[in-house]
């Protein structure tokens, strides 16, 4: 045999075409990889919502958080997921207060806007806020009642000009009569 016949012999016996397989397939395109997070969800929109010196009313979310990275302070309340909300109208304030292991933070609300926290209630007393006396209704009260006093006032002032004038009046027609029958 000769050399050209043993190659093309050996270069049969390694095409996969000559082991009977048919015809095999290719690619065509490149790998595209695989993933193992699959994209993950979408974001809790956690943290600070009304920043120091906001002004909130009750019911507006301070912050939101998974555990008590914030504590609540004065004029704030804790809800089931550990959302911190306002219960008054005021100013909010960020503090800090030392602890065993470390600085707790807290949250609070002032009424005023220069007023700090933590609050020292042996000088300034505590602060009370309720609903009982709103501050609008009472000044419109208040003012409402100015202007009763005032329109009292000048009714009174104009029946005493009446009662003058009928004085006069009556004392016009006793002298007329005086000089009449005399």
């Amino acid at each position: 045999m000769s050399l050209f016949s043993l190659s093309s012999l050996l270069g049969a016996a390694r095409s996969p075409f000559s082991l009977g397989l048919g015809a095999i397939r290719t690619a065509t395109k490149r790998a595209g990889g695989s993933t193992r997070n699959r994209g993950g969800s979408p974001g809790q929109r956690l943290g600070v919502k009304k920043f120091s010196d906001q002004y909130v009313i009750p019911g507006n979310i301070i912050v939101r958080q998974r555990g008590t990275w914030f504590h609540p302070g004065q004029h704030v309340k804790m809800g089931r997921d550990h959302t911190i909300y306002a219960t008054v109208p005021g100013f909010v304030r960020f503090y800090k207060e030392a602890r065993l292991r470390e600085d707790r933070r807290f949250v609070g609300v002032v009424l005023k806007r220069g007023e700090t926290l933590p609050r020292d209630e042996a000088s300034q007393g505590r602060s009370r806020f309720t609903n009982l006396v709103q501050l609008n209704e009472a000044r419109s009260q208040f003012t409402n009642l100015v202007d009763l006093e005032e329109t009292v006032q000048q009714v009174d002032t104009a029946q005493q000009v009446d009662t003058a004038q009928q004085v006069d009046i009556a004392q016009q027609e006793a002298t007329a009569q005086q000089e009449a029958t005399a």
